[in-house]
C-alpha cells in the first residue's frame, strides 16, 4: 500500500510548509519544507508505516527516535543539523537541514568507470574524521550502513554523511546487535550472523568497501565479502591506497584498522603520496560537483533487505592469514580471540619442546655450553608465549 503524501502547501506544527516531495517510500515520504521562523529551506523526514504489520512498525518506530535522539545531540560540519522532532496527527517527523547536492552512488554512476585516487582517497579522509567523531561519543555511535548512496557532496565540494536510520549506540559487553540490519554488500559480516555486536571496526568495514567501489566500479555482492585488491582492478591505482582497502575489508573484524584514526593516519600517509599539499575540500570539486537535482538529507527506513550468505571458512582463514603475513606483529592482537589462544598454544608446543629437545641432545653429548644456551633459549620462548595467551 502506497504512502499518501501530504498536499503541498501543508503546514506542520504551524512552522513549516511543505514545498515538494524529493521522495518517498514503503515507510514514509522526505519533503522539501520553508521554516517560517527564520526562512531557510529544510528537510522533513515522514515516517508514516501504511500497510505493515504492527511489529515492523514498532521496530521502525523505534530506528526513527533512535536516529533522531542520535543526531540531536551530535554537532559536526560533515553530519546534517537537526531542526526539530515531533508527533502529528499519528505521525512522526524528523527536521533537517536540506542539503543539495550528489551522492557519491550518483557521482560514480555518472562518472561510468572508477573515479580517480586522489579525489577518492579525499572523500575517504573525511568520512574516516566523521567516524572518529562518532566513535569518540559516549557511549559510541556506530553509523553501521556506510555506502556511497548515503555520502552527500555538496557543489561547493563539501562532504555530509546522511541517513543514520539503523545507526546504534555500542553498549559495552553486549554479545550481539539486538536487530541484524545492513544494506548487502556494504554490511560486515558480524551484522548478519550473530558473531558480535557491531563496533568501531563494523564502520571501517563499510568505508573499505565503499572506496573499493570508488575506485572499481565492481558491485561488491558480486562475491560477498571478497574483494580482489583494487590495484589488480585498476592499475591507476597505487599500491598503498589497495593496502589500506584490503586491510579495511578484511572478513575478521580482528584484522581490519582498530579504529577510525587508525585508518585516517594511513589514508592521510596515502594522499601525501599523491600530492605534496594538504588535503583540501576543494581538491578535484569543480569537476565533480556539477549541478545536480536535491538529494534528501536522509532517506526514509528502507524495508529490510536480502541478506547474503556467510562468509565460507576458507574466506575467513584467507583473511586471517593474509593479514598476518603482511604484519606478523598482528600476533600481539590475538590474545584475547580464540584464534589467537589456539595459535598461541601451538606456537608454546613448537619453541618450548623443540628447544627442549635441542637441550636433551646436548646432554647426551656432554656439551656444558650448549646445554646453557638451549635453557635460557627454552626460558624466554615459555616466557614469551606465556605472555602470547594471557
Amino acid at each position: 500500500m502506497a504512502v499518501q503524501a501530504l498536499p503541498l502547501n501543508s503546514v506542520l506544527k504551524q512552522r513549516f510548509t511543505v514545498i515538494r516531495v524529493i521522495g518517498s517510500g514503503a515507510m514514509g515520504v522526505v519533503y522539501q519544507a520553508h521554516d517560517g521562523h527564520d526562512g531557510s529551506i529544510l528537510a522533513v523526514k515522514e515516517l508514516s508505516c501504511v500497510g505493515n504489520n504492527q511489529i515492523d512498525r514498532k521496530q521502525y518506530e523505534q530506528l526513527f527516535r533512535r536516529e533522531a535522539r542520535i543526531l540531536k545531540g551530535l554537532s559536526h560540519p560533515n553530519l546534517p543539523r537537526v531542526v526539530d522532532f515531533f508527533e502529528e496527527n499519528g505521525k512522526l517527523y524528523l527536521v533537517m537541514e536540506f542539503i543539495d547536492g550528489k551522492s557519491l552512488l550518483e557521482i560514480l554512476e555518472s562518472n561510468k568507470g572508477p573515479l580517480r585516487e586522489i579525489v577518492v582517497l579525499r572523500w575517504g579522509i573525511t568520512i574516516s574524521e566523521v567516524l572518529r567523531y562518532l566513535h569518540n561519543q559516549y557511549p559510541p555511535i556506530i553509523f553501521r550502513d556506510l555506502k556511497p548512496a548515503n555520502v552527500i557532496e555538496t557543489p561547493q565540494g563539501h562532504i555530509k554523511l546522511v541517513d543514520f536510520g539503523i545507526a546504534r549506540y555500542y553498549r559495552q559487553g553486549q554479545c550481539t546487535d539486538t536487530v541484524a540490519l545492513g544494506s548487502p554488500g556494504y554490511a560486515a559480516p558480524e551484522q548478519y550472523y550473530g558473531k558480535g555486536q557491531s563496533d568501531p571496526r563494523t564502520d571501517i568495514y563499510g568505508l573499505g568497501v565503499t572506496l573499493h567501489v570508488l575506485l572499481t566500479d565492481r558491485d561488491p555482492l558480486d562475491t560477498p565479502f571478497s574483494f580482489p585488491e583494487v590495484s589488480s582492478i585498476n592499475h591507476a591505482v597505487s599500491m598503498k591506497t589497495s593496502k589500506i582497502i584490503a586491510q579495511a575489508t578484511m572478513t575478521d573484524p580482528l584484522f581490519r584498522f582498530y579504529s577510525a584514526a587508525d585508518m585516517l593516519y594511513s589514508l592521510r600517509a596515502s594522499f601525501r603520496g599523491l600530492t605534496a599539499g594538504p588535503v583540501s575540500p576543494s581538491v578535484a570539486a569543480s569537476s565533480l560537483a556539477a549541478v545536480a537535482a536535491p538529494v534528501p538529507a536522509a532517506a526514509v527506513p528502507p524495508a529490510p533487505a536480502p541478506v547474503p550468505s556467510a562468509p565460507s571458512t576458507a574466506q575467513v582463514w584467507h583473511s586471517r592469514l593474509a593479514a598476518f603475513f603482511a604484519n606478523p606483529f598482528q600476533l600481539l592482537a590475538l590474545r584475547k580471540s580464540n584464534f589467537g589462544r589456539a595459535t598461541a598454544a601451538f606456537l608454546t608446543a613448537l619453541v618450548f619442546f623443540l628447544p627442549m629437545a635441542l637441550y636433551v641432545c646436548a646432554e647426551v653429548r656432554g656439551d656444558p655450553g650448549a646445554t646453557s644456551f638451549y635453557i635460557l633459549l627454552v626460558c624466554f620462548f615459555f616466557g614469551l608465549c606465556g605472555f602470547f595467551t594471557t
